[in-house]
Order: structure tokens, then sequence, then C-alpha cells
């Protein structure tokens, strides 16, 4: 068994290793009430700029290792830490990451409670520094150090199944903390897909009686196609250079109105509307009504700077992270439109039925993407393509989303727009990945029961033949957080508590398959759908057949299909990526960042 994450945790530095054992969470409030928070924030974005830009998922070859241990010299980590990097670095055996993102994020929101606010601006002295790291270890030490491995039991247990509920729990958690990343561009392609590809925007006119517009003015404040300039825009302060060689690499600190002036007046308030949606309070201290006991309790308890990446000081602004900029305003637009919605309205606050109001909108929007994205790949391909079919459930003819019909083989997808939210990242429960699947899953399942009993017609009413066999998926808007160990310790709860067997295959039916809107939108690129569009179909195939890698990724399984014979051609997310990057580049803008060793400075931002 190995530990939960994308990043090699062999390569993870903690507070156990460095120092010989992790802080307190007594002994860390003590280093943060001894720190000025402005200086405090500072220096952890700082930190964290590092590890995304210097780091992340970077392998470590011999002519990288000079410059890595030239920037642990000059920004970050106290004596002993830099030591104890400089022998991961030497290793050299893959990807190193020394900074975990969520203990990045306790470690300041323990800061945004207990450090005082002087308003001081001098950075921290050296000594300072070292506190800093200890506290930011300590918590890495709760995550991946000894005594996580030893409360996960991992390496001491032989199977998943040895795992009690809590500890399955604890693993869940930790594998969604350490695994923010979403397809950057992808994400940015389907914003602009929402306010320039007309039947999208047909679909939500006709399902719920309003133009798309309007749900964007209502709960955002801007129209769709205004909204995705300004979503990208605000995290632009992401991209200010980073020069390693200085003693102060980065401009961490910038004044909004002063930043974002060369963006022209029309679209500055929008831009700056949008950073004040991500954007937390700095000048007083956190009261987040927690009741943290250790530091496991609060690493998995700080969500504020997930919701919040900015941390305010009036006019001035920390974008801690520009990875959780990206996923709140470009791939997080069901938890922004919420925030904007409720910073909009007159009393702060929505109702019940605001929020469900909110989110059945952005739910029409996502299936008219789906539906739209599922047309521009199969219309006019040897398949059958069915987009709002029907099926007989339990005498009932209902509404089911898209299957495609190849050979004597139905494929079919059941949409639902849920979204990992803070109860299940805080938790990692099993009821919580319940709320986020049990859905589509129940939805795909019938379907595929329909199928095989000939009880399906198609969106004109028309009745369909059986089918010999079907491979059911539960498409969600965030991946659910379950690997090869977990997945089917899940699949054995959900079906018992519903009495189906959704997991258990048939000759004629296969399980259901749980993917993300990530997971499918990768496979154009990944899969060459761009040559064959079916390769999808071939992939979803290999996947439900292999029942030891069933919760590997699609693309992993491009050796089982056969190779696409077609021409390549720009796919409708290439096409997409391409369009929203001259959308976005229409807007001509020159910032001038004061680092004199940028010889980019003052040129147009393209």
């Amino acid at each position: 068994m190995t530990a939960p994450g994308n990043q090699n945790l062999s390569m993870m530095l903690t507070a156990e290793e460095v120092y010989g054992r992790n802080l307190t969470l007594s002994e860390c409030q003590a280093v943060c009430g001894g720190l000025d928070f402005g200086a405090f924030a500072c220096y952890l974005a700082m930190v964290w700029r590092f590890n995304e830009e210097a780091f992340n998922a970077l392998p470590v070859s011999p002519a990288k290792a000079s410059l890595l241990t030239e920037l642990l010299d000059n920004i970050i980590f106290d004596p002993k830490a830099r030591a104890a990097a400089r022998i991961l670095i030497a290793k050299n055996t893959g990807p190193f990451t020394p900074i975990s993102l969520q203990a990045a994020l306790a470690t300041l929101e323990l800061a945004g409670r207990f450090c005082p606010r002087q308003n001081r601006r001098n950075q921290l002295t050296e000594t300072e520094r070292e506190q800093v790291t200890k506290v930011l270890l300590s918590f890495q030490g709760e995550a991946f150090g000894r005594k996580a491995l030893k409360r996960l039991r991992l390496g001491r247990i032989r199977t998943w199944d040895e795992l009690n509920a809590r500890e399955l729990a604890a693993f869940t958690r930790n594998l969604i903390s350490n695994n923010p990343l979403h397809p950057y561009g992808n994400s940015f392609a389907r914003l602009y897909a929402y306010g320039h590809r007309k039947p999208i925007a047909d679909y939500f006119l006709a399902k719920t009686g309003r133009s798309l517009d309007s749900w964007f003015q209502d709960n955002l404040g801007m129209s769709s196609r205004e909204y995705v300039f300004a979503a990208f825009a605000a995290g632009l302060p992401r991209a200010i250079p980073f020069n390693p060689r200085t003693k102060e690499p980065l401009k961490i600190l910038f004044e909004a109105n002063d930043f974002f002036r060369p963006v022209p007046p029309d679209v500055r308030k929008r831009v700056l509307a949008l950073l004040d949606l991500v954007t937390c309070d700095g000048n007083t201290p956190w009261d987040l009504d927690r009741k943290s006991k250790t530091l496991e309790d609060l690493l998995y308890e700080s969500n504020l700077l997930h919701a919040a990446p900015v941390i305010g000081f009036g006019s001035r602004r920390i974008l801690v992270s520009g990875t959780l900029i990206a996923n709140n305003l470009a791939f997080g637009l069901p938890h922004s439109s919420l925030n904007s919605a409720r910073q909009l309205n007159p009393a702060g606050k929505l109702t019940n039925s605001d929020v469900a109001r909110i989110r059945g909108g952005f739910g029409v929007l996502f299936e008219g993407y789906l539906r739209w994205l599922f047309w521009e790949w199969f219309s006019g391909r040897p398949v059958r393509l069915l987009i709002g079919y029907e099926t007989l459930v339990d005498g009932v003819w209902c509404e089911r989303d898209i299957a495609v019909l190849k050979n004597d083989c139905a494929f079919l997808f059941e949409i639902k727009n849920h979204v990992i939210d803070f109860k299940l990242r805080g938790a990692g429960d099993i009821p919580g990945l319940a709320r986020l699947v049990e859905g589509p899953v129940d939805q795909a399942f019938t379907a595929a029961e329909a199928f095989l009993r000939g009880e399906v017609r198609d969106s004109e009413g028309r009745p369909m033949n059986p089918v010999a066999r079907v491979f059911p998926v539960a498409l969600t808007y965030d991946s659910p957080p379950l690997t090869q160990g977990t997945g089917p310790r899940f699949e054995h709860w959900l079906e018992a508590s519903k009495g189906k067997p959704y997991f258990t295959p048939t000759p004629h039916r296969a399980r259901v398959q749980m993917l993300g809107i990530d997971d499918v939108e990768v496979c154009e690129k990944e899969a060459h759908m761009d040559q064959e569009p079916e390769q999808l179909l071939g992939l979803l195939m290999g996947r439900a057949n292999s029942d030891g890698r069933r919760y590997d990724t699609l693309g992993s399984f491009r050796s089982l299909t056969s190779p696409p014979t077609g021409p390549r051609m720009p796919g409708p997310i290439s096409l997409l990526i391409s369009d929203s990057k001259a959308h976005i580049s229409s807007v001509k803008m020159t910032f001038a960042w004061p680092d004199p060793n940028n010889s980019a400075a003052g040129a147009p931002l393209q």
C-alpha cells in the first residue's frame, strides 16, 4: 500500500525528519502569537509560490539541482530544513514537492487566528522564518510523517479491508487535500463555451425560460462573456515574475488598483469585483468558531483559503495560490456563483430556495455544455447518439441524459453538477462520498437495466430494441476521490445501503463507472479523440473490463484500444482553448512590474 496523493511523499519534508518531532498545537499557537500577520502571510505566500513554480510536478534532473539549491538558499527554510531538502534533491529520484498545499493553508489559517495585526511591512527575520518553518513542517508531519503513516497503518497492513472507517476517511481527506489541480486550459475553455456556443445558451433558455446571461448577471454581476476575461485577469498576480537570484524574489504584496490599472476601465471594475469575491480580510483576527484540539484537526478543518485564496489588507492584497484562484474562478463556478450572489444580495445572505435556484441553474448549464460537447464529438460519426432519451423505471418514463450506441453496445452518461463540498473535504467519510455520486450512479444503473429490457425510447418517442451490452457512467462535476484501494469499500457500502448491484457486473451490464468532467475532457488530447472520437468508448470498455485497474485514469487504457486511423482535426475542446486564448488576448494590457532582472517587464500580456 502507498500513501495518497500525486506527490512523491518520500520527498516531502516533515518536522519529524528535520527537527526530530512535530510541534504541538499550543506550541504552534505560541509561534503565531509572537509574529505580525502581514509579514507571516507574505512569507507563507512566498513559500507556496516557490513550491508551485519551482517544484510542483517538476522532475529533478542534475541540471536543475543547482537551481533548486539556489532557490532554497535565497528564499525559504532555515538551515536545518535547507540541509534536509538538499539531501532529497541529491537523491534525484523523481518530482520533489517539499510543501503540501493543505499544510500551507492550515499554517496560514492558524496564523490568521492568533497573529497580532500590527501592519508591519518588514519581512520576517531568519529566526522568525525558522519558527514559521517548524509550524509548517509540523502540519506536514500530521499529514505525511511517521505518526500519520502509523495512524493509517500504511505499510503494515496487507489489504485495504483492514482499514477501519476512521482510517479510510483519513486517507480520503488526505487524497482530496493534496490533489488540488485541474487542467487550467480546459477550465477556461469550458467557461468560454458557456458564453460563446449558442446551443448551450439555447438549451438553458429552453429548460429554465430565462437567458443564460440573466443567470450570470443575477449571480455574478456580469455577462457570461465578461466573466471569462474577468476570471482570467483576476488571477494575473500569480504571473508576477519569479526571480530566484534575489533576496526578494517575489512582489507578493500588491496594490490591486495599481496592478490592474492597465486593464481598460470598463473591464477593471468587473476584475476587481471578482478579486473581492475570493478575498478574505487580513486586518482582523479570523474567528472561525473551530474547536480544534490537535494539529490534525486543524489541518483538515482549514477551508477558508480554499474559498478565498487572496488575503486583503485594505487595498493591498496577497495572492496565496495561483492554483486555488484558478480553481475558484475558472473551475469553481458552482462555488463562485453562490459566493457572488451572497455578496450581491442586499441582505448579505441566501435562503435555501436561493441556493437551490442558483445550483439548479448551474446544473442546467453543465448539462447543456456536455450535451453540446458530445454532439460535437459524435455527430456524423458511425455511432448513434441519443440526447434526452427516456427509460421506463418502475412504470414511469424518465428522461435520461446521453447515450452513445456503437454496434451492439450502449454507453450511457448520467450527468450531475455535484461537487466536493467542505463537509466531505474535512471528513472524507463514506456518506459524504455518497452525496457526490449516488444520484447519477442510480440513474445510470436503472438506464442500463432499461436498455437491456428494451424499455427505452429516443427523444422523438420512438421505441428502441434491446442491446447486447451496456456500459453505464455517472459523470459529476468534481472527480470522485476514489482509488483502487478505497473504491471497492465504497462500492460495497453503497450497494448494501441502496440494495442494488450498481458495481456487480453481469455478462451484459458493466459496473457503473464514476468519473468527473476533467477525466473525460482530457481524453480528447490523451486518447487522440481529435482523430477518432470513438476512442472514448474503447477507453470506457477497457476500464470496465479491468477489475484490478478500474479506478485508473481513462487515458491509461489507451493501449487497449485500436490506434485511430482518421485524419487529425482540432476537436471541440482544442478549438475552445484556442478561441478562449484569442478572446482573452483581445483586451490589450501592458504590465510593467518593477523587476529589473525581468527582460519581459513592460511587454504586452498575450
